[in-house]
């Protein structure tokens, strides 16, 4: 008799959830660097504002910066069902990156329109929801901190102090659509 198999913890279950959104985008290795979960009650202001919610966050950074955001994608990769891209996001007008963020689109769970303009790479996947009326539903599952050394935190510049960041699914119509990292700069 095989000793029953053992189950991953949720700390493995979140480094896991990590390592497979990260992929293609860092080294297998870079991911796990100055990177750890964390419980959501454990992160100070202002990232408990930002990220403990179920708003889209191109919504709650506007709201925060006090002006809309703006997208730039990094890098992006496209199979036929399935569109990933690295992104990060800035206040209109500014050169200040307040988001990092790795995102993999299901693309047939998006309707047609919003599709096109995701796949246009010009505004922010919120954005492009809510002006679609998309039916959807945001549902954050794992929260992390990043060290200045971590690899993704590094896209926001020098930095001397750790950042959060949340891992979840967007629905559309009811259906698992979007995986996504968001990461908050918090300054």
């Amino acid at each position: 008799m095989h000793p029953p198999e053992r189950k991953p913890s949720p700390r493995e279950l979140a480094e896991l959830a990590l390592a497979d959104l990260c992929d293609g985008f860092l080294p297998r290795d870079d991911w796990t660097v100055g990177v750890e979960p964390v419980e959501p009650d454990s992160m100070p202001d202002p990232f408990c504002s930002l990220l403990l919610h179920h708003d889209h966050m191109t919504t709650r950074l506007g709201q925060h910066y006090g002006s809309p955001v703006e997208l730039r994608v990094l890098r992006s990769q496209q199979t036929e069902d399935e569109y990933n891209r690295l992104i990060v996001l800035n206040p209109r007008g500014s050169k200040q990156i307040v988001e990092v963020g790795v995102v993999r689109i299901n693309l047939p769970e998006v309707p047609s329109a919003a599709r096109s303009e995701v796949l246009a790479m010009e505004k922010p996947l919120g954005e492009i929801l809510i002006t679609h009326k998309v039916l959807r539903r945001i549902d954050p599952r794992w929260y992390y901190r990043f060290l200045p050394t971590s690899p993704l935190s590094q896209h926001f510049g020098t930095m001397h102090a750790a950042t959060y960041g949340r891992w979840g699914v967007i629905y559309c119509d009811h259906r698992p659509a979007i995986r996504l990292l968001e990461i908050v700069s918090g300054v």
